[in-house]
């Protein structure tokens, strides 16, 4: 097969990255690797773009992509995407990539999906939202989480407990015109967890152990990870929260009330995210699970 990947040449380069790994994966089962480097692409008529590793009305079976974070382009990242993905079929659309990277249209999302267990959450926009959390921690309830819509690793995610703390909080993201999440917050230690979903199925799942004093989860702030093992429900819900934000691949992060053991379902993520679950089993190869998905979904049939 012939697979186009839109991103940033210069990630190829960086030997642990999860796109040099996929890159690598398929080029060993012997498909051809077409780079659509966001950087090169060019309008050469309106509604028309162009790639210099891809000639006019040359096909490829199906594109890959990855964000590479950067609006300084001739044609902005989400523009190429889209353009793409009216053309060619991805495991990653546009639709599924613009909700991974807000955390309000996620939640949207979650929120669509019958029975899903996911904590309350709001758009922080709303007036009646601030108004509800004021109230809220002036009788005692709470504490609620307050997250920056678009961010990953931990970075802006703040717990309040009190109004005083959450009025600051709510003041510094409109001071830097940032919309938020308000979600409610799930005791669970600081413990949280993480599926790997491809296609139909969890590979393989960790839960990540917060450093002493810290109450997020995140492997970028020092969390320890472990395999986990999730049940048939947790699985299935994971499964679920993929397929309604179309995406064939990611990761699930999830967590689960220690004294309950009920699970919820808190974000997803495209692409990313195989590092430390692949750390914390031997032997595993999430990219050659994500090529063998590929091939049995894209694959033309033989003659």
């Amino acid at each position: 097969m012939r697979v186009g990947f839109l991103t940033d040449e210069n990630y190829l380069t960086e030997d642990n990255s999860e796109i040099k790994k996929l890159t690598d994966a398929f080029e060993k089962k012997g498909h051809e690797i077409v780079m659509l480097d966001v950087r090169s692409a060019r309008w050469n008529m309106p509604g028309q773009l162009e790639y210099p590793a891809l000639k006019a009305n040359e096909p490829i079976d199906f594109f890959m992509n990855w964000n590479p974070c950067d609006a300084e382009l001739d044609a902005p990242y989400f523009e190429q995407l889209l353009w793409l993905d009216l053309r060619y079929p991805t495991p990653v659309p546009y639709f599924a990539q613009t909700i991974t990277c807000s955390k309000i249209k996620m939640s949207e999302i979650f929120n669509a999906v019958s029975g899903l267990p996911i904590p309350e959450s709001y758009d922080g926009g709303h007036k009646l939202v601030r108004h509800k959390i004021a109230i809220d921690l002036a009788d005692g309830k709470g504490p609620f989480v307050l997250k920056p819509d678009y961010g990953w690793g931990g970075a802006g995610i703040v717990k309040v407990c009190t109004f005083e703390e959450a009025l600051h909080a709510m003041m510094h993201f409109d001071m830097n015109d940032q919309r938020f999440l308000v979600q409610e917050f799930i005791e669970c230690g600081g413990i949280d967890y993480r599926a790997y979903v491809v296609g139909d199925r969890v590979v393989a799942g960790i839960k990540r152990v917060p450093q002493e004093g810290e109450w997020r989860g995140n492997f970028g702030l020092g969390a320890t990870p472990e395999a986990f093992e999730f049940s048939k429900a947790q699985q299935e819900d994971a499964v679920r929260v993929m397929k309604a934000a179309k995406l064939d691949f990611g990761a699930v992060d999830l967590l689960i009330d220690p004294k309950t053991g009920q699970h919820y379902i808190c974000e997803i993520n495209d692409c990313a995210g195989t590092t430390s679950i692949e750390m914390c089993h031997a032997g595993l190869n999430l990219a050659d699970e994500v090529v063998a998905m590929t091939e049995e979904k894209y694959s033309l049939p033989k003659p």
